[in-house]
């Protein structure tokens, strides 16, 4: 019977799956800065240089070790990393310098031609953009040159808009004054989208879409006019309450709502972007503004204490940051509607 990979230090472990990624270091003296997300730095790794000889190996700190390696040799261009936070690392090492010596000339002498018995071992890499560090000004990767994520290049998109600062502040508004803990319940109990496709027509699409629990409770969107032009509104979801009574603008700049969705049934405002920044910046008014806001606080409430969300693998971390950031411009007294 084959022992299982940690019990001894022999080839005969079991099956071995390895997920890495790929990193171009040709500039880089540190890998502290491309691993700063990683759980844990146990593991094994590759080296590949410039000649396209690999080096493979084994370290509980990959970090330090490829210190030492970058003092030893100054034409390492690739680094691979495959996590193994528990297991026998010398096994796992003399299967991935087996399997690597197969295909690719190895620096490697310790344990190369070395047969690997029945064991199998699995190897998939995920490649990843390049970290350049030029000593020309001229030469920098700019930040929206640097994006390596559709989530990033969503909201580099998004925060190129014109009409995103006024929006901003609008989220930053809604998050201090209609959702608990803000900070600590992003992503686990409320989420954000950038640029999500629901709903999504030839003159229209969602600008973003914050979730409470299961329900989207507040969606700004980009409608395109017949000239061309767009004009941006946004729309509230609260708690279903008679406290609100459904009214419209005569100027079709908002409208109160009884709407329905198979979780629960809301009270909305449907409000234009320019119409919500006057009123909260005390400008112009909405009625029932103060009720509504009161309204989204109880629905929020409501679907929180309901547990986790099912949107997480759409949130995104950047514009939750920035919309954070702009809650964070609202401390002092919470906002209360002008009396008239």
């Amino acid at each position: 019977m084959v022992n299982p990979l940690g019990e001894e230090t022999t080839l005969e472990t079991s099956s071995l799956r390895l997920e890495g990624i790929k990193y171009d270091v040709s500039e880089l003296e540190s890998i502290a800065i491309i691993l700063r997300d990683e759980e844990t730095l146990r593991g094994l790794y590759r080296l590949t240089f410039a000649d396209s000889f690999l080096y493979a190996g084994q370290s509980k700190n990959v970090v330090t070790r490829f210190a030492q390696h970058r003092r030893r040799w100054d034409d390492i261009v690739a680094f691979e990393f495959f996590p193994l936070p528990v297991g026998d690392l010398s096994a796992a090492e003399k299967l991935l310098i087996g399997v690597t010596e197969r295909t690719n000339s190895l620096r490697n002498i310790k344990d190369t031609r070395r047969p690997l018995g029945t064991d199998e071992i699995q190897i998939s890499v995920e490649e990843h953009l390049s970290i350049a560090l030029p000593w020309e000004r001229s030469k920098r990767v700019r930040p929206q040159q640097g994006i390596n994520s559709a989530s990033t290049l969503k909201f580099a998109e998004l925060s190129n808009y014109d009409i995103y600062p006024l929006l901003r502040q609008v989220v930053g508004w809604y998050l201090y004054n209609a959702v608990p803990d803000v900070i600590n319940t992003q992503r686990h109990l409320w989420t954000i989208t950038c640029l999500p496709s629901t709903n999504k027509t030839a003159n229209s699409f969602r600008l973003l879409s914050l979730n409470v629990g299961n329900l989207e409770t507040l969606v700004a969107v980009a409608n395109k006019e017949e000239n061309g032009a767009f004009s941006y509104t946004l729309f509230i979801n609260g708690e279903r309450t008679e406290d609100i009574f459904e009214e419209e603008d005569l100027h079709l700049q908002w409208v109160y709502s009884y709407e329905k969705y198979n979780l629960t049934p809301v009270t909305r405002l449907v409000v234009t972007l320019p119409a919500i920044v006057d009123a909260i910046y005390h400008v112009k008014p909405i009625p029932q503004l103060e009720e509504m806001l009161e309204a989204a606080y109880r629905l929020n409430v409501k679907l929180m204490r309901s547990g986790n969300t099912m949107f997480k693998r759409f949130h995104s971390e950047l514009l939750a940051s920035d919309s954070i950031a702009a809650a964070l411009t609202w401390q002092g007294e919470d906002w209360h509607a002008l009396e008239t």
